[in-house]
Order: C-alpha cells, then sequence, then structure tokens
C-alpha cells in the first residue's frame, strides 16, 4: 500500500502547494472546492487521535475522499489513512489513532498536514491549521510499519526480521533466522541456524547438523530410509558466526547427539557422538583455546 502512494508523490506534493497557495488544484474550476479541517486531541484513553472533517468532496458515493497524512519521517513520510463514510460529500469528527510503535509517551513533536482528494474530480484539500503530534525519533505507526511486507519501523520489524529492506517472514526452512537466533520448527528441534553458502546469510534448515542413523527422520532432513525412518546420510555442521574479541569466527555446530568428526578441517561432517550422552558438540574450544574458524571438534553442551 505504501509503495502505491509514494509513487504519485510529486503529483500530490505539487497540487499540495497549490492548495497553500489558495489555489485549485483539479480539472475544472466548476468543480466545488473540497476543504479539510483537522485537530490533534487526546480521547479519553489517553491516545493521540487526529479529528477530521471534510465537505465538497464526491456527493455520490459514500466514500467520498482519500484522505492522507504527510509529514512524518520514513517510513510513514506519505501515508494512506482509513476512509470515513461521507454523506452529501461531507464527512465530521472522523477520528484517526495514532498508535505508536518502539516508543512511549513521546516527548518531541513532528508537524503533519492533512489531505484529503476527490477521487472523482482528483481535486484536493488540505488541513490549514498547525498539526502537530508527539513524536520521537524511535517512533513508528502501527499497522504501517514493521509488519511483513512493510518497511521496518526505526524500532525494527514487528513481524519477521529485515531482509531486502522489508519485514520477511523468519524462522521457516531457508529463511533468514529470527530474533535472538530462533526457528520455528514443527517438531522442536528440527530446524537450525546456519550460512547458506551462497551468500553467508544466517538461515533456518534442516539439512544440516546430523549424524547418518538419526531418528526419527523427517523427509526435510534428507534421504530417510528404514521403518522406523532414519536418516541416510550424515550432514554437514551447521556454521554461524560469532564473535570472539575483536573477530568474526565461524563456528560449526552438531546436534541430536552427534559430534564434529574429526580434529582436521578437511574432515568435516556430524557422526554418532561415541564418547558421551551429551546432545551437542561446536568447535568451540575451552577458554585457553578458543576457536580458530576451523571445522574441528571442541566442547560438548546439553549433556
Amino acid at each position: 500500500m505504501k509503495r502505491a502512494v509514494v509513487a504519485p508523490i510529486i503529483a500530490v506534493v505539487a497540487c499540495l502547494i497549490a492548495v497553500l497557495l489558495l489555489s485549485s488544484c483539479g480539472p475544472s474550476s466548476n468543480d466545488p472546492s473540497p476543504t479539510i479541517s483537522a485537530s490533534v486531541e487526546q480521547n479519553t484513553l489517553g491516545q493521540t487521535v487526529l479529528r477530521i472533517n471534510g465537505s465538497g468532496f464526491d456527493s455520490t458515493t459514500p466514500n467520498c475522499v482519500r484522505l492522507v497524512l504527510l509529514g512524518l519521517p520514513p517510513p510513514e513520510a506519505v501515508m494512506a489513512i482509513s476512509a470515513p463514510q461521507c454523506t452529501g460529500g461531507s464527512f465530521k469528527n472522523f477520528l484517526f489513532p495514532i498508535r505508536y510503535v518502539g516508543c512511549e509517551a513521546p516527548q518531541g513533536q513532528q508537524q503533519v498536514v492533512v489531505t484529503g482528494t476527490n477521487p472523482s474530480t482528483l481535486a484536493i484539500a488540505a488541513s490549514q491549521t498547525t498539526l502537530l503530534v508527539p513524536w520521537a525519533a524511535d517512533c513508528g505507526l502501527a499497522g504501517f510499519c514493521g509488519g511483513l511486507g512493510q518497511f521496518p519501523c526505526p524500532s525494527g520489524c514487528i513481524s519477521g526480521v529485515e531482509s531486502g529492506a522489508i519485514c520477511a517472514p523468519c524462522g521457516g526452512e531457508g529463511q533468514p533466522v529470527c530474533r535472538n537466533d530462533v526457528c520455528n520448527s514443527d517438531p522442536p528441534g528440527l530446524l537450525h541456524p546456519t550460512l547458506r553458502p551462497k551468500d553467508s546469510q544466517p538461515v533456518c534448515s534442516a539439512t544440516c547438523g546430523r549424524a547418518r542413523g538419526t531418528t526419527p527422520c523427517d523427509p526435510r532432513m534428507g534421504h530417510c530410509v528404514g521403518s522406523p525412518p532414519v536418516l541416510e546420510d550424515s550432514q554437514p555442521p551447521c556454521v554461524e558466526t560469532q564473535e570472539f574479541g575483536t573477530n568474526k569466527v565461524e563456528v560449526f555446530h552438531c546436534y541430536s547427539q552427534s559430534m564434529i568428526s574429526g580434529t582436521s578441517p578437511s574432515d568435516c561432517v556430524c557422526i554418532p557422538n561415541t564418547q558421551n550422552n551429551c546432545q551437542e558438540n561446536s568447535s568451540v574450544g575451552d577458554p585457553a583455546h578458543p576457536t580458530s574458524g576451523q571445522c574441528v571438534r571442541g566442547n560438548f553442551s546439553h549433556c
């Protein structure tokens, strides 16, 4: 929705300038001149709302106007807001709530303008009164940023994670890892974070971190054989990057009671853990011998 609104921004701003100069913006000087008035108020719950009134819009339909809020910082710089129901081309006391994301009780202010477009004539009106809404640098508006397919709010994504400048699904097979290095898997433990080979981006995958013979075997792991099904081929360790001092190095992990195959980087698969009953093994060594970033057997955990 945002992109559809942003595309005609030049035309909207041009018409807005004309309105503010008290000239008309529309196909014909004979069209009724629409007007918009707005105020910033606090409702009984202490929430900030815009109270908007308008007249002179399309009298043939209850959807007589397209309202846009201008002036907030990106990604809400040009924002289409819900349409009021009109009677005879007019509407009164339409309330638009300002629901914040990422900030509570902001102490700053941001000047905004409300515009209304007559869909039949494209005539535009703008609020003339200075509108100041409470705002801060980390504020976003609920429903207009941070959702899947939307631009992130200043505080980040509400759903999913940022990927390619938008909020994208996370936690599934091949999807970006969710916040706090979480993968969403059913059954639990099926997916683990690992670096995607083609671009080294962290994603969730069921195709790493297990030894041949792992059971139960899920088809998403690879080739399952037998009954009950077991994993036929060993998987490579899952890989992630961690910071050790000033260095970022790769760390290798094997799960499901498996371990890194050997002490040489060239021998890098997960094999059954025959040394103890620990569920996980990584390439991280003890404090005296931290990881070298190579695929070699280190600490055991979840024992």
